[in-house]
């Protein structure tokens, strides 16, 4: 290995003890235009073993390379596997740091990043496993729609049933996706692209492939509403989904509902043409139009606009301006919306400069500065000699008149002596005044990713 460092760059309890080993060779990054989804993968990966004995061990972060598995890991003979996120934050943000040259220059691509989580015991028995692996691995990838936006078709039938209540459909686990895929090769025996996935005798509309599913339509009271599926147990908790209702209910200008739809709704609607658009939701597409449903032998025709349903694709603007540009938002959504993104774009690192003021300033310093905290007014002797005769104050700098975003870093709380990071971003200070007038910290509730848009 090239070198081996320690990595303090993190808040939790672990994270603080990354230890980093890079790699001797790096792979040739490839064509933008060229990548499919989930084939290619980055320099370095993230591992974190956890046993019943020892609890979590420390992170590494490591050479991209195969995993060594026992042929009785119960991982590979249970399904007790699992795709999550959550306490990830700080490792994975290192991670990305490391591998940042692998982000696509282009708009229309990203960074994916795929957390894992599985069951490492070597044994038969069908149990709570006393071993495991945390994994993170990164894939460049493409457009999801490689030939524009187009309407996807669906084949709803009750003769598959994705999840149902009491299971595990409301969970990233590996046997939901794996126990999918022969209904989804029926759909396309059927002429259609996905399935949509029915529960019950009333054949409640659920999900779309794996999609969290969307229906903007007049509704039974006459009223517009953009309207999904509750989270009732076996709906997935999509942060995208998340992300888009609270875009909507923002936006104000129409009802947003949590409610139940069934096959028998949709079709009295659209009889009635009261069905404005239909869409899919979902970490790699962000935002798919449906134009058409197969249900009981007969074609459901979805209303939509030369192929661009207007809401579905004022979304999809709206999500995506908020990847490659760092828009900041109100603490009400931030981190669904950072979060639903999981993505690294090029924009984000060369945004052009702007005014910023009140709570947009003070959420971009968050973004920018992580859990070290900022100050409005440099301290004195703190900072590039050439600004220190003239500390104005981040406001007089940012809030009235254009500027880098870059800057913002000048106003970061410093590093911990004795330490040399490798960036700015990448480096946490943990002992810096606790004063709330002269240190802003980290608010829970606000999506803190030092700077980075990510997709999950």
């Amino acid at each position: 290995m090239a070198s081996v460092a320690s990595a303090s760059n993190a808040p939790s309890q672990k994270a603080a003890d990354t230890v980093i080993q890079l790699s001797d060779t790096h792979k040739p990054k490839p064509d933008p235009n060229d990548l499919v989804f989930g084939t290619v993968f980055t320099d370095h990966m993230l591992t974190i073993e956890w046993s019943l004995k020892d609890g979590w061990q420390k992170p590494h972060i490591q050479p991209f390379g195969n995993l060594s598995l026992h042929p009785a890991c119960c991982g590979l003979h249970y399904a007790i596997q699992s795709f999550d996120d959550v306490e990830l934050l700080d490792c994975i943000r290192t991670l990305v740091e490391l591998d940042q040259d692998w982000v696509p220059q282009s708009d229309s691509a990203s960074l994916y990043i795929r957390p894992t989580f599985f069951g490492t015991e070597p044994t038969l028995g069908v149990k709570k496993p006393s071993r495991a692996l945390l994994f993170v691995i990164l894939s460049p990838v493409g457009s999801y729609f490689s030939t524009g936006v187009k309407p996807t078709s669906l084949w709803a039938d009750s003769k598959f049933i994705r999840a149902w209540k009491g299971g595990t459909g409301d969970c990233k686990m590996g046997g939901n996706y794996g126990a999918s895929i022969y209904a989804q090769y029926e759909a396309v025996g059927y002429g259609c692209q996905q399935v949509l996935w029915l529960y019950g005798d009333d054949h409640q509309i659920t999900e779309a492939g794996t999609m969290n599913i969307f229906l903007h339509w007049i509704n039974e009271n006459g009223e517009e509403e953009l309207a999904t599926p509750p989270l009732d147990g076996i709906i997935l908790p999509g942060v995208t989904r998340q992300s888009i209702l609270e875009l909507a209910r923002e936006w104000g200008e129409f009802n947003v509902s949590e409610r139940y739809l069934t096959m028998a709704d949709l079709r009295r609607a659209l009889e009635e043409s009261r069905v404005k658009e239909m869409f899919g939701s979902g970490t790699a597409c962000i935002v798919s139009p449906v134009g058409r449903i197969l249900y009981q032998g007969e074609n459901l025709h979805i209303p939509c606009k030369e192929n661009l349903p207007p809401l579905a694709c004022r979304l999809m603007k709206a999500l995506t301006d908020i990847q490659c540009t760092m828009r900041c938002l109100s603490c009400t959504h931030t981190l669904s919306l950072v979060l639903c993104v999981l993505a690294l774009t090029p924009a984000t690192l060369e945004a052009a400069p702007e005014t910023l003021c009140g709570a947009e300033l003070v959420d971009t310093l968050q973004f920018v500065c992580g859990d070290r905290g900022f100050y409005f007014s440099k301290p004195t002797g703190y900072g590039p000699t050439s600004r220190r005769s003239h500390n104005r104050g981040i406001v007089d700098e940012c809030c009235f008149q254009s500027c880098e975003l870059r800057r913002l870093e000048m106003y970061c709380a410093p590093v911990k002596s004795g330490k040399t990071p490798r960036s700015l971003r990448t480096q946490r200070h943990t002992d810096i005044p606790r004063t709330p007038k002269e240190v802003h910290q980290k608010n829970s509730s606000r999506g803190n990713t030092g700077g980075r848009n990510y997709r999950m």
